[in-house]
């Protein structure tokens, strides 16, 4: 199957809502669906936002999305990336992750950063295999323990 990646536009926001939140219902009980609709419209409004899907025919396969982090001068998060089991094993994860960092790194970020919870073994695997390394925890989100970070130029 041949999986393209492309940068999510306005007419894109409903189905990439409905990835994301299908990606929450997979580490969480609940999902607010408001809250991801929000979430998902935030950053298809903010230009140095994006989110991207990994798309084969008319089918979504997954997702990423990347923001600045305001409150770490340099840095842009990664977050939500996610492929559905139809997607997988074909290098889709790692397409969406360098799409994310070669976006933030567009527009101007420093480094990129991202969360995760400990139980999260492959996402782990992936960021490591990806140079990721671990760094102090930059936010107090209750399920992630894990923290990452990766320089896209210089020292993290």
């Amino acid at each position: 199957m041949m999986i393209d990646v492309r940068r999510a536009g306005a007419d894109d926001a409903e189905i990439a809502a409905a990835v994301i939140a299908e990606y929450l219902t997979t580490i969480r009980d609940t999902v607010m669906r408001d809250d991801v609709d929000a979430e998902v419209a935030r950053h298809l409004a903010d230009a140095r936002s994006a989110v991207f899907l990994g798309v084969a025919g008319a089918d979504v396969m997954g997702c990423v999305a990347v923001h600045p982090y305001e409150e770490l001068s340099g840095a842009f998060e990664i977050k939500r990336l996610y492929v559905r089991p139809a997607g997988r094993r074909q290098g889709l994860a790692v397409r969406l992750m360098e799409a994310a960092e070669a976006h933030a790194r567009r527009a101007g970020a420093a480094r990129v950063i991202l969360d995760t919870k400990p139980s999260m073994r492959a996402a782990i695997a992936l960021y490591e295999s990806l140079g990721y390394r671990r760094i102090p925890a930059y936010q107090n989100e209750p399920d992630c323990h894990v923290h990452y970070g990766k320089p896209l130029e210089g020292e993290l």
